[in-house]
């Protein structure tokens, strides 16, 4: 999906970033080796699939053309509805799991979709996670991640998974907040370690 490769070169811009600002030296190499393997696999399978590039390259090419796509358009007509029910009901919302009987097919961006049915209130909850997410995030890209590869490997993915969460509206599948209390385990796991070197 477009998506997908939205998050796939967002994460790899990012991971990249993460990775040099830890001091690891990047080894082209190995990068140009996998580029080629990569590439070398492509050709391999639209031998034997002529259309292998035909859809993709015709989704892909309506990421900057939202309103050539349908399904772009149907995303755009849903935000659009939520916004109105949320100019109807600001505070209140429809209720949790009831914007489906409104909108037929779920808001595709979880802080409108979180602000239809919980209202104002429960916008402003939803998104205090999103917040503090970032916030230790930064802590962690400031300190470095602490010369931990691990944490920097959980930092990255919470970026993929906030990033795609709003396009696609998967907060709801809860296996996708995995990564972010890894994150946050691996993080107080980080804090105690600097801590108690501190005090020895």
């Amino acid at each position: 999906s477009r998506s997908s490769l939205l998050i796939a070169i967002v994460g790899s811009f990012i991971f990249l970033a993460f990775y040099i600002k830890m001091g690891r030296k990047v080894n082209y190499y190995y990068l140009i080796l996998y580029l080629v393997i990569q590439y070398s696999l492509i050709q391999l399978i639209s031998i034997n699939n002529t259309e292998f590039y035909d859809k993709p390259m015709d989704r892909y090419s309506t990421i900057l053309e939202p309103g050539s796509s349908p399904s772009s358009l149907q995303r755009l007509d849903l935000i659009d509805k939520g916004l109105r029910y949320i100019d109807k009901n600001p505070f209140v919302g429809l209720g949790l799991e009831n914007s489906n009987l409104y909108t037929k097919i779920s808001i595709h961006n979880p802080i409108i979709l979180t602000w239809v049915e919980n209202g104002f209130l429960g916008m402003i909850g939803f998104s205090g996670l999103y917040v503090v997410l970032f916030f230790i995030g930064l802590k962690c890209y400031r300190m470095k991640f602490f010369d931990d590869d691990i944490l920097m490997a959980y930092v990255v993915v919470v970026v993929i998974m906030v990033f795609g969460d709003m396009f696609m509206a998967n907060s709801y599948k809860r296996f996708l907040w995995l990564p972010a209390l890894l994150m946050l385990i691996r993080y107080r796991q980080c804090i105690s370690d600097k801590l108690q070197i501190a005090n020895d």
